[in-house]
C-alpha cells in the first residue's frame, strides 16, 4: 500500500508540475474573477512598505489559493520551499506575475537570505508561510523573525476570510473559496524586529506575528459575519505532540461499513464509470471524436464521480483510468496491422493489469487489513 501511495504521490506531482502553470492559471483566473473581494487595514501595508522599504507579509500556508489571485501581477516575491510540491507552486506563482525565491529554514535557507536582502533593498514585498511546507497549522517558524532581524525589515500579518469555501482534507485545511464567495483581505498591524534583537525578543516576535494574523482573519470573518473556519487547536503555537491531542477529538468518526459494502461502493463507481466511458467510446465511432475529447471527457467523468464517491474517489479515479485505458487500447488493436496490433496488445494488457492491481489493493485488500 505505501508503494502505491508513494507512486500516487510522485505522478501527480509531476502532471501537476507540468500544468500547474498554464491551466492553474486559467481555472484559478477564472474562478477568482467571480469573488467579491474587500480589503481592510491596507494602510498597515503602506506604512510598511514604505518605512522598509519593502516588508514581509506573513499569512498561512493553507490560503494560497486566495492570496495568489487577490495579489497577481504587483512584482512580489514569494518564499518557496525547495521541494516537490515547491516545483508545482512555483509554476502557478509565476504564471500570476510573482517572483520566486527557493529555500527554507533547513534547505537552502543562506541562499534564499541573500537573494532575499537584494530583493528587499529594491522595495520588494515578500510573502512567507510561516507553517509551512510540513504544518501543523498555524504554527510559526521562528525563521521568519530570524529574517526580519537579519533584514529590519517589518512583517506584516495578512489574514484572509471567506464565507463559503472547499476546504481540503489536509493539515493546512487548504481553502478554495467557491463561485461568487465574499472574500475578505485584512492587513494586520506589523510586527518591526530590530537588528539588535535578542533571542528572546525574536521568539516574542514569532508569537506576536502569530497573534496578529490569526486576529486579522477574526477580523475578516467578523466583517463577513461569519464563523472562523479553523478546525485548529486553541494553545499558542502548539507542538506537533500537543496538536495531535488537541485535535483527536475533532477527527472524523471511522468508517464502520463492512468489507461487502466497501467493496460495493467500488464497484458501483467502475460501473458508473464504464458506462460512461462506453458512450464515449460509442459516441466516438459515430460522431468521429477527437481524442483530446474522450479525455476531457474521462477528466470530467472523474472530476463527477470525484464527488458521488468522495471516499475512494481519488484512488478510483487513477484505476478507472489505468483500467479503461487499457481496455480501448486493446478493443483498438484490433483495426490494426500486425505490427501495431501486438504494441498496443502489450501496452494495453500493462495497462489493465496495473489497473486491475490498483483497484485490488485499494477495495479489496486494504478493507480487510483493516478488519
Amino acid at each position: 500500500m505505501g508503494a502505491v501511495k508513494r507512486w500516487r504521490k510522485r505522478w501527480v506531482r509531476s502532471f501537476g508540475k507540468g500544468t500547474a502553470g498554464w491551466l492553474g492559471r486559467a481555472a484559478l483566473s477564472l474562478l477568482s474573477k467571480t469573488w467579491r473581494v474587500e480589503v481592510l487595514g491596507e494602510e498597515n501595508l503602506n506604512a510598511s512598505v514604505k518605512a522598509g522599504p519593502g516588508c514581509f507579509l506573513s499569512m498561512w500556508h493553507g490560503r494560497m489559493i486566495v492570496a495568489i489571485p487577490t495579489h497577481a501581477r504587483r512584482g512580489w516575491h514569494v518564499l518557496v520551499s525547495p521541494s516537490g510540491d515547491g516545483d508545482v507552486s512555483e509554476k502557478l506563482l509565476e504564471a500570476n506575475g510573482y517572483f520566486v525565491i527557493r529555500g527554507s529554514s533547513s534547505r537552502g535557507g543562506a541562499r534564499a537570505l541573500r537573494a532575499m536582502l537584494r530583493v528587499l533593498d529594491d522595495g520588494a514585498v515578500l510573502f512567507i508561510t510561516p507553517d509551512g511546507p510540513r504544518g501543523p497549522m498555524h504554527t510559526m517558524n521562528p525563521g521568519l523573525a530570524f529574517m526580519a532581524r537579519a533584514t529590519g525589515r517589518e512583517i506584516v500579518p495578512l489574514g484572509f476570510a471567506c464565507d463559503r469555501a472547499w476546504h481540503a482534507d489536509s493539515w493546512d485545511h487548504f481553502t478554495i473559496p467557491k463561485p461568487f464567495a465574499r472574500v475578505c483581505v485584512v492587513y494586520g498591524e506589523p510586527v518591526p524586529v530590530s537588528r539588535e534583537a535578542e533571542d528572546t525578543e525574536q521568539e516574542e516576535a514569532t508569537e506576536l506575528v502569530r497573534e496578529r494574523t490569526l486576529e486579522a482573519e477574526r477580523a475578516g470573518f467578523g466583517h463577513l459575519g461569519c464563523e472562523v473556519d479553523w478546525p485548529t487547536p486553541t494553545a499558542p503555537n502548539p507542538g506537533r505532540r500537543e496538536w495531535a491531542a488537541e485535535t483527536k477529538e475533532n477527527e472524523q468518526p471511522r468508517d464502520e461499513r463492512t468489507t461487502g459494502e466497501k467493496i460495493a461502493r467500488g464497484a458501483t463507481f467502475f460501473l458508473s464509470g464504464a458506462a460512461l466511458f462506453a458512450w464515449l467510446y460509442a459516441f466516438d465511432q459515430a460522431g468521429d471524436l477527437p481524442p483530446w475529447g474522450k479525455t476531457i471527457g474521462t477528466l470530467l467523468a472523474g472530476g463527477l464521480l470525484w464527488k458521488a464517491f468522495p471516499e475512494k474517489a481519488e484512488a478510483g479515479f487513477f484505476s478507472l483510468v489505468m483500467i479503461l485505458g487499457g481496455t480501448f487500447l486493446l478493443v483498438d488493436a484490433t483495426g490494426q496491422d500486425s505490427s501495431a496490433r501486438l504494441e498496443k496488445i502489450a501496452m494495453g494488457t500493462a495497462l489493465l493489469l496495473l489497473g486491475l492491481l490498483y483497484f485490488w489493493v485499494v477495495f479489496i485488500k486494504a478493507p480487510k487489513d483493516e478488519g
